[in-house]
C-alpha cells in the first residue's frame, strides 16, 4: 500500500482512530492560524501514544528557525514540513529531514522544484493567501508527467472517493490527507478512514519514504 500521512491530529480521540490503521506518518500543525493548531506541549503528550514505526511530522509556516528547532527537540519530530515561503538558505539551518510543500497553480512548472534540496516535496492546492488546508484538489494533469529524483507526496482535497483516481493519475511516492477524513476540522472520522484504507488495499506495495531517513 502507498505510504499514507494523516495530518492535522490535535486530540487523543482522533489519534486513537488513526492508530487503528497502517499509517506511515502523522502530522502536527504548529501554525496558529490553522483550525487544527496544536501546541508543543499537547503534541508531546499525544506523541507518547505513537509507536516509533510511525513518523511524526511537524507542519510550520514561515516560522522562526529557532522556534522550529525548539519544537522539534521538544516533540522529537522525525520530519519538518515547511508550508510557507521558505527558501533553500532557510532550509539549510536544519538537520532534521525537510518536506517542502509546494502549492500548485496553473502556472506551476517543474523548475520550481529545482530550487530545493530536501527529503521530499508535498504538492498541495494553490489558493491566494492560504498556506494549505484548502480541502480542494488541483489539476493533476499539471504534474502527471512530472519527473523528480526527489519523492513526491500528493496532497490537496484527497478523500476516500477520489484517492484511487489520484494515485493512478499522479503515481506519487506517498499521499497526505487531512480534511478528507474528518467530521469537522480537527475531528477524524473513522468510517472515512476505514473506507480510505479499504479502497487502497488493491494498490501495489510502495517503498515507505518516511523510513528513508
Amino acid at each position: 500500500m502507498i505510504p499514507i500521512k494523516i495530518c492535522g491530529i490535535s486530540n487523543i480521540e482522533s489519534l486513537k482512530i488513526v492508530l487503528k490503521y497502517p499509517v506511515s506518518a502523522i502530522g502536527f500543525i504548529f501554525y496558529n492560524k490553522s483550525p487544527r493548531f496544536i501546541t508543543p506541549i499537547e503534541a508531546t503528550e499525544l506523541s507518547k501514544h505513537i509507536p516509533q514505526s510511525i513518523k511524526k511530522v511537524g507542519v510550520f509556516v514561515n516560522e522562526k528557525v529557532e522556534k522550529i528547532k525548539q519544537i522539534c527537540n521538544h516533540v522529537k519530530l522525525d520530519f519538518i514540513q515547511l508550508h510557507g515561503n521558505e527558501r533553500q538558505d532557510y532550509i539549510n539551518n536544519f538537520s532534521t529531514p525537510i518536506i517542502k510543500a509546494i502549492r500548485v497553480g496553473n502556472d506551476f512548472t517543474s523548475q520550481t522544484l529545482k530550487n530545493y534540496k530536501v527529503h521530499s516535496f508535498l504538492l498541495d492546492t494553490f489558493q491566494p493567501g492560504i498556506f494549505g488546508g484548502t480541502g480542494e484538489t488541483f489539476n493533476w494533469d499539471l504534474i502527471k508527467k512530472l519527473e523528480s529524483p526527489i519523492p513526491i507526496i500528493l496532497s490537496g482535497g484527497l478523500n476516500p472517493q477520489n484517492i484511487l483516481t489520484a494515485v493512478n493519475n499522479v503515481n506519487p511516492s506517498a499521499i497526505d490527507i487531512n480534511s478528507g477524513v474528518e467530521k469537522c476540522p480537527g475531528e477524524k472520522d473513522e468510517l472515512k478512514i476505514s473506507t480510505l484504507f479499504n479502497n487502497l488495499t488493491t494498490e501495489t506495495q510502495n517503498i515507505n519514504i518516511f523510513n528513508e531517513i
